[in-house]
């Protein structure tokens, strides 16, 4: 009897020893988690903000922020602006000491904040913190457009280069010849109105509107003086293009203004002025044979390069930190990743050498398409972008309308964008 209680008494202590081994054990997984969490708590934040919604916002917040986060320690939250709140958004959040550390902007808004000082001045924060970085990387082109009186306030994360897009089909079954590397804008008018037949709502029009910058460039003409000074707009020039655009709408060639494309659906023979991204996020399924094409060319040519960019808010306390993001975001394996997954054509000429990159799977376009759009970027220019451009494309796109519709005339029109446009300017 006494061997039993003693038995059952060993029993009962090895329950005990098991009980408090298990609870520490237990105690131990708690530490670690708690030791984990207050490790991730830890990690140095960043807010980046930009108007990406969809699989690449996707893309970054369940992939690649993680993955940053592994790889750097740095937890980086996605803010997102609707694009055109871009610059007042970012000028309240700044005033109420919330704006973001870095940000995505377009070349259309940057400089109206680098005016403000809102924008870190990254040709001296690289002189002073990063000697050493290679910002020849990037196309020339493209690093022109992001810099406000001749300094470099964002750097490019795709290089949107305008094209000429055309229906192969279409050429073939009117029995029009492909456009070639030396057509002029007389061989471009005389196609569009072999293409255009028909009527209402199926008619075929030979193109696309064709965006009034690249018919002002051709006919060596602009908004602004190139420093940004005046408004040119109201010259002999400018004229002759607005002519040119009202001609080819006049004789039915191409849709007035506010009538949607018709392109992808068939219903136009050429769409000028979009960069490669076209490709995959409007071509990818349509039932007909597609090419590119350079733009046309007379004595002046050139062709839209611009695109997204990151730059770095002057309010951000962690600009060190800001300007990390900005370099691995930029590197060459993750600009391989948005052209591959997005179509963002790579904004640093080392990616072009990147293993695969010449596979159709890589933006939709073939190896001789790429080719294209590297031999068109040596026309590659971008628009002259003001301080107070939003105010001021308010006035061009109203007179725009006002002439190409007829219900102003050209003459009126020039005389109204100067006078308006001037005032702004100083």
């Amino acid at each position: 009897m006494k061997m039993l209680k003693n038995g059952g008494l060993w029993k009962l202590g090895f329950q005990m020893l098991f009980l408090v081994v298990a609870l520490m054990l237990i105690g131990c997984s708690k530490s670690n988690a708690t030791a984990a969490r207050t490790e991730e708590s830890s990690a140095v934040k960043l807010r980046f903000s930009s108007f990406q919604t969809g699989g690449v916002e996707a893309d970054w917040i369940n992939v690649q922020f993680p993955r940053y986060l592994r790889e750097k320690g740095v937890e980086v939250e996605h803010v997102y602006i609707a694009h055109v709140d871009t610059i007042s958004t970012l000028m309240t959040w700044t005033a109420a000491g919330t704006a973001p550390d870095a940000s995505m902007l377009s070349a259309n808004y940057q400089n109206s904040l680098a005016a403000q000082g809102l924008l870190v001045d990254l040709d001296a924060y690289i002189r002073e913190k990063r000697p050493g970085y290679n910002s020849g990387r990037f196309f020339q082109k493209l690093l022109d457009p992001y810099k406000y009186r001749g300094v470099q306030y964002a750097l490019p994360s795709d290089y949107d280069l305008g094209l000429v897009w055309y229906n192969k089909d279409m050429f073939t079954a009117a029995g029009v010849p492909f456009p070639s590397e030396d057509w002029t804008w007389d061989d471009y008018r005389r196609t569009a109105a072999a293409l255009t037949s028909g009527s209402g709502p199926t008619k075929i029009f030979g193109t696309d509107g064709l965006p009034i910058q690249h018919a002002l460039w051709h006919a060596g003409a602009d908004y602004f003086s190139p420093d940004g000074s005046q408004c040119i707009i109201n010259t002999p020039e400018a004229k002759k293009a607005y002519e040119f655009l009202l001609g080819m709408i006049r004789a039915g060639y191409q849709p007035v203004p506010g009538e949607p494309d018709g392109f992808a659906e068939g219903r136009a023979g050429m769409n000028i002025g979009n960069g490669p991204w076209f490709a995959h996020y409007v071509l990818a399924d349509v039932d007909f044979v597609w090419d590119v094409a350079p733009l046309p060319k007379d004595a002046h040519k050139a062709t839209t390069g611009y695109g997204s960019s990151f730059a770095i808010l002057k309010s951000s306390s962690r600009i060190d930190e800001a300007f990390d993001f900005i370099d691995w975001f930029l590197s060459d394996e993750q600009q391989f990743i948005r052209a591959k997954q997005f179509a963002w054509f790579p904004p640093a000429s080392t990616v072009l050498q990147y293993p695969g990159f010449d596979d159709f799977s890589v933006l939709g376009m073939t190896a001789a398409q790429k080719a294209l759009v590297l031999k068109e970027s040596e026309y590659s220019r971008a628009p002259v972008v003001v301080a107070r451009q939003n105010e001021i494309s308010q006035i061009i796109t109203r007179e725009n309308s006002l002439i190409l519709t007829g219900e102003k005339s050209i003459d009126d029109g020039l005389a109204t964008l100067e006078r308006e446009i001037t005032p702004l300017l100083r």
